[in-house]
């Protein structure tokens, strides 16, 4: 019960709650089941009377319960599972030593509690499924041999070869463990290599996401891979969506027990390792996964992340400060090149995160439906001026495009013209983009600066 108190053979009392397993005198525990016994039970130089116990306990509980306790050798073993035929057997044999060595009187009678089933494990396979898995020519004949010179014995059915597992294998249960055991025995080394019979052909993802990489690498910003194990208190800093975090039942430590949601709390936690280390001019992305959960579904999206901060280099022996419309121009380069020109827009972000400036940042949308953010970090997360993106990849990728146009380049040189407009302030300079993009003649190619 919890609350209630044991005193373990290493003489430290420990604290017990109502999931743990406890070896009991009917009044109280006198042993942590499959992990240690307790101090009222040790035998000493003294002891005369033994009681010999031999016993399976269920091996998540005893895990659940030596991780929160302590750790033996007794666990060790129980958490893999132990053959319940042999619980006999090693009673049999202690009193056998017992009687052998110290002289000990054997009583008679055994106490019995066993509901467990002791039949060995029927699993039925056939010769074609384990060739087809393991890319072989085995014949039924061989493969009958290995399982026979493993100990199972092998019943065939016209093709069905019903393979009865004895109780000691605890580690075979499914066909596949059986396949495995097949090539174990016969020798991987003695399997053929062959090409895949089946014509493979590119993806369409796969060949957006290089592209997108490709461009990224071009534009001058570094590729960097990070963790998706973030804390549980940072899951929510960089965004309002509404999600349920995905969390670890076993985490290694604290500080990444949960499945990140953004990547910005990953790729800020590399700005921060760097600046740390002198290194103040930070231009990188990642494409990688987000997590979450909704009712009792789990999701994940594929996101592009990018943060820049500090010089950019833009050229030889050209560097100049990052502000938003540097990071804004690298978003509308990788938007192009994907086919959405002219199909995205800019708007002020009305739900926002704490952790960005209110006044520096945007909502990213295509065809009224947002698929990212870009913005900069407030001067309460960080003294220098921060400049992330993020877009989701996932649902990007899903509004279609058309078929990229291409025409031969003009044989006259461009020219550039500064337009000074006056509008009313409440206009957005989105608007102002738009009206002149829908105006544009023949000859006008792009709108930039605004």
């Amino acid at each position: 019960m919890t609350g209630e108190k044991l005193t373990t053979l290493d003489e430290i009392e420990r604290s017990l709650s109502k999931d743990d397993i406890v070896i009991s005198d009917g009044k109280r525990a006198i042993g942590l089941a499959g992990v240690m016994g307790g101090m009222d039970t040790e035998i000493e130089e003294n002891t005369k009377n033994v009681l010999i116990e031999a016993a399976i306990f269920d091996g998540v509980k005893v895990r659940l319960t030596s991780k929160k306790i302590v750790r033996s050798e007794a666990s060790n073993r129980f958490e893999k599972g132990l053959d319940p035929n042999r619980t006999y057997m090693a009673v049999e044999r202690a009193c056998a030593l017992l009687e052998k060595y110290a002289n000990a009187t054997i009583s008679k009678g055994t106490v019995i509690y066993d509901k467990l089933n002791k039949e060995d494990k029927k699993i039925e396979i056939t010769a074609e499924k384990i060739n087809n898995l393991l890319g072989s020519n085995i014949s039924e004949k061989e493969i009958i041999n290995v399982f026979e010179r493993l100990g199972f014995k092998v019943d065939l059915n016209k093709n069905i070869m019903k393979v009865y597992v004895p109780t000691r294998r605890i580690d075979i249960s499914i066909p596949e463990d059986l396949i495995e055991e097949v090539g174990r025995i016969y020798g991987v080394n003695n399997i053929e290599g062959t090409l895949p019979k089946v014509p493979t052909l590119p993806g369409r993802y796969d060949k957006e996401l290089r592209s997108v990489k490709n461009k990224m690498i071009s534009l001058g910003l570094n590729e960097v891979l990070s963790y998706i194990l973030i804390n549980d208190k940072e899951v929510r800093d960089f965004t309002t969506d509404e999600f349920e975090e995905v969390k670890l039942l076993d985490p290694m430590s604290e500080d990444r027990n949960t499945l990140r949601y953004s990547l910005i709390n990953s790729l800020f936690k590399i700005y921060e390792y760097n600046t740390a280390h002198g290194n103040k001019d930070i231009s990188i992305f990642e494409i990688g996964k987000g997590f979450y959960k909704h009712d009792e579904n789990y999701g994940e999206d594929l996101k592009l992340c990018i943060l820049m901060s500090g010089e950019f280099y833009t050229g030889i022996n050209s560097k100049k400060d990052v502000d938003f419309y540097i990071i804004k121009g690298i978003v509308e380069e990788i938007l192009d090149s994907l086919g959405y020109e002219n199909r995205y827009v800019f708007e002020p972000a009305t739900n926002v995160a704490d952790k960005f400036h209110p006044g520096q940042i945007a909502d990213i949308t295509i065809q009224n439906k947002k698929i990212g953010l870009i913005g900069l970090l407030h001067p309460d997360v960080s003294q220098n001026k921060v400049y992330v993106c993020e877009i989701n990849l996932s649902e990007l990728l899903d509004i279609k495009t058309g078929k990229m146009k291409y025409k031969e380049i003009s044989k006259f040189p461009s020219i550039k013209k500064d337009i000074a407009l006056v509008v009313n302030k409440n206009i957005e300079a989105s608007s102002v983009s738009r009206v002149i993009k829908k105006a544009r003649w023949k000859l006008f190619i792009r709108c930039r600066g605004i």
